[in-house]
């Protein structure tokens, strides 16, 4: 029992934590005869001995290097999964650019259908008017010429009446029948 049995080669944390407090006071408590000749240069001082081999000892700690390891890998996780989804949301975004993209450019293309059909229909309907058009006016050279004809025979038979009144009746016949068709005529020119 008397002997002396040092349990480390470093005082324990108590010790240390011991010596820290007790240093921490101010020389002028610890020497009492010194009180008057020291009362202004009386230094506060603060001793840690083995502080230094603590801090290297608990930074080196595999239980404090894991849990630091731990973070580190947990913070590098949590930035690459926040990047992952980022990335996720950039590529969902360029996805949906994509769609739309597309969809606008089949609308684009079925406008574009619609409306060379709609030409190709409008340029039928112009080809079927000028037809009727040209027909029209074949049937009214043809009516002209028909009348022409009329007109001349009608000439031709007026020269055989000779009777007078009869003549008279005639022309009254033929004139009538000048104004109403000449008017006809006319309208379907317009």
């Amino acid at each position: 029992m008397g002997r002396f049995r040092p349990e480390s080669s470093f005082p324990s944390s108590n010790t240390n934590l011991e010596l820290q407090l007790l240093t921490s006071t101010p020389m002028s408590t610890s020497f009492p005869a010194n009180q008057e000749t020291n009362h202004h240069t009386t230094p506060e001082l603060q001793l840690s001995i083995g502080s230094s081999y603590f801090e290297k000892r608990n930074e080196l700690d595999p239980e404090k290097l894991l849990s630091r390891n731990v973070r580190k890998w947990c913070i590098s996780n949590h930035e690459k999964a926040s990047n992952y989804a980022l990335s996720s949301r950039v590529k969902e975004q360029a996805k949906e650019h994509l769609k739309l993209a597309m969809a606008e450019k089949e609308y684009a293309e079925e406008a574009r259908r619609q409306a060379k059909w709609q030409i190709e229909l409008a340029e039928e309907e112009f080809e079927n008017a000028k037809r009727i058009r040209q027909q029209a006016q074949e049937e009214l050279q043809r009516a002209q010429a028909l009348r022409e004809h009329a007109i001349k025979k009608v000439g031709s038979n007026y020269l055989q009446i000779t009777c007078y009144s009869c003549k008279q009746k005639f022309e009254a016949a033929v004139v009538n029948y000048n104004n109403t068709s000449t008017s006809s005529i006319q309208e379907n020119e317009d």
